[in-house]
């Protein structure tokens, strides 16, 4: 579906194209993995890799040098860089997914946007510690405002920030990183505070909260042949947040199977991987991630389709989706977390890429748009006639 999108706009590589440079880069990526942990932040070479290999651009409107915001081909990108380095995974599925929201954005900020060139890129700051905006003239004034979460935002131009008025973006000269990235896990995304002291927004860098509902954005108008514009924007968010975590969980089982055929347990004196404990975790664990894989594919066919329909998504078709989301996300955690429980005691040291992922993984796993209980109570209320629980539907 992504190739021929991509192939009938006439530009660029191929979605197997994309993947298999993914797939190339995967040993470089380890071999810079701890680096980017001990950094707080990704690698400089990192950033211009992905640039150089066009990854980012894979939400980006044809119009302004991207790939015709074949997301589909960006989480699976995102998948293959999980197995390699999963904070570089985080960032290769939220700057795609960060360009696909500027292109929902009006014509007049996109031209401003990327008016320097096509690489120009953005952060989110999604926790908000505190919000002060309000409506000044046409635009918004926001002051003495502090946000925690921006991922990647070292190597952002701009910033989203979602105000009263809706969802707006910052430009780098009004806002300031706080540097308070110390965490369990996830290290190398750099996903610092910002605060921002005194910021006007003008009008055209803001999209009204009622436009960033399916189909209602300026750039659902702008590019009606791409039809995830269509459909609503948080379940498309939210599945790029999910294929960097598959990755990680396979980059888990990865690490996990290259141990077992070279390890001798102490128990029985065998190689572990002829033990049946160790084969019977390895195939339950290895049926989760394979599962939730298959979820994300399917998840991204039904979008596509639903936008092709020129219709509003129902309550029902949305929070059967994000149950799927949640669950396969579940499932990841749950194979990660099997695998962990059945390593040895060399993953104690801080060099060991098997503690670093399933630390890694386990941060992803507290994102809360990935965390399954409310959706799956929420989904049992729609079908049987009650309220959602949670408002991330």
């Amino acid at each position: 579906m992504t190739e021929v999108l991509t192939k009938a706009a006439g530009v660029g590589p191929s979605h197997d194209e994309l993947v298999d440079r993914a797939v190339r880069w995967r040993p470089t990526l380890i071999e810079r993995s701890a680096r980017a942990e001990e950094l707080r932040r990704i690698p400089p070479e990192n950033v211009a890799e992905l640039k150089e290999k066009q990854f980012h651009l894979a939400g980006q409107p044809i119009r302004f040098g991207g790939l015709s915001a074949s997301l589909d081909t960006a989480a699976q990108v995102a998948r293959e860089v999980g197995r390699g380095c999963p904070s570089t995974a985080w960032m290769t599925g939220q700057w795609p997914g960060h360009q696909f929201l500027v292109g929902m954005m009006g014509l007049e900020f996109q031209q401003e946007y990327w008016g320097p060139g096509p690489d120009t890129l953005s952060s989110t700051a999604s926790a908000v510690m505190r919000m002060n905006a309000r409506p000044d003239g046409d635009g918004a004034r926001i002051t003495d405002s502090a946000i925690k979460f921006s991922s990647g935002i070292d190597y952002a131009e701009w910033v989203i920030v979602t105000i009263p008025l809706g969802v707006c973006l910052v430009p780098r000269s009004d806002f300031r990183i706080v540097d308070d990235w110390y965490v369990m896990g996830l290290r190398g995304t750099g996903s610092k505070s910002l605060v921002i002291d005194d910021a006007w927004v003008p009008p055209h860098r803001i999209l009204p909260g009622a436009d960033f509902r399916a189909g209602g954005s300026p750039g659902a108008k702008l590019y009606p042949e791409v039809p995830l514009y269509q459909v609503p924007p948080n379940l498309v968010a939210n599945l790029l947040l999910l294929a960097p975590m598959i990755g990680m969980g396979q980059g888990l089982l990865d690490i996990f199977e290259e141990r077992v055929k070279s390890r001798v347990d102490l128990h029985s004196g065998q190689k572990a991987f002829q033990r049946e404990v160790t084969q019977l975790k390895f195939a339950e664990s290895s049926f989760e991630i394979d599962t939730a894989a298959k979820v994300l594919v399917d998840c991204f066919a039904e979008l596509c389709e639903r936008g092709r329909e020129d219709r509003e998504m129902t309550l029902e078709e949305r929070v059967r989706l994000r149950r799927d989301m949640t669950q396969a996300a579940k499932f990841v955690l749950q194979a990660g977390e099997r695998l962990l429980t059945a390593g040895d005691a060399s993953g104690m040291y801080d060099s060991n890429r098997w503690q670093r992922w399933g630390r890694d993984l386990k941060m992803a796993g507290l994102q809360a748009s990935l965390t399954p209980d409310e959706i799956a109570i929420s989904w049992s209320r729609v079908r049987w006639g009650l309220e959602p629980t949670s408002r991330r539907i």
